[in-house]
């Protein structure tokens, strides 16, 4: 976080969604993936004014886990939606809520105006922001990913706004 706050000169309380989203993505893997291994990329594009990252598992991959709870769930696309749908939890960890993509869904898509590609089994969900409006493509790909790799582009003229008053706890 560090080098992301000295490259855009702001706060790192601006920065504080993004650093949750990467989190989370973490905590994902070690919650549902029965690993506890992910690769991770990222490349900046300062005249694009994006961050691509990737966050991949070698894991049971999304549709396998959603199917637990929600055996009659064929279609793997489907399946990846229903994940990133708030309160859905596979309850693979007591403390799950079914937040975290979500959370990623808000902050990445809505708030921050970016893309989030997610490709697990032989489903590929990619969730943009178009005018206000969650635009979700789904399509089924040849190529088998049983384990998953989510996507995020983040829009870096976007960063998001931060209170940077301090409250005032004096009684």
């Amino acid at each position: 976080m560090p080098w992301f706050v000295n490259q855009f000169s702001c706060s790192r309380n601006q920065l504080a969604p993004l650093e949750v989203c990467l989190k989370e993505l973490i905590n994902n893997i070690h919650d549902h993936a029965d690993l506890d291994e992910a690769g991770i990329s990222a490349q900046y594009y300062p005249k694009n004014h994006r961050i691509e990252a990737c966050v991949g598992d070698f894991g049971i991959g999304i549709p396998s886990t959603v199917r637990q709870v929600l055996p009659h769930l064929m279609d793997d696309g489907q399946a990846i939606i229903k994940a990133v749908e708030l309160g859905f939890t596979s309850q693979s960890k007591p403390a799950n809520r079914g937040a975290g993509l979500a959370y990623l869904m808000q902050q990445i898509v809505e708030q921050n105006g970016g893309e989030m590609t997610i490709l697990s089994g032989n489903g590929k969900v990619t969730f943009r922001n178009k005018t206000g409006m969650i635009d979700v493509n789904t399509e089924e790909t040849e190529l088998f990913h049983q384990s998953t790799l989510v996507r995020l582009i983040i829009r870096t003229d976007m960063l998001w706004s931060a209170d940077e008053e301090e409250e005032d706890l004096h009684w």
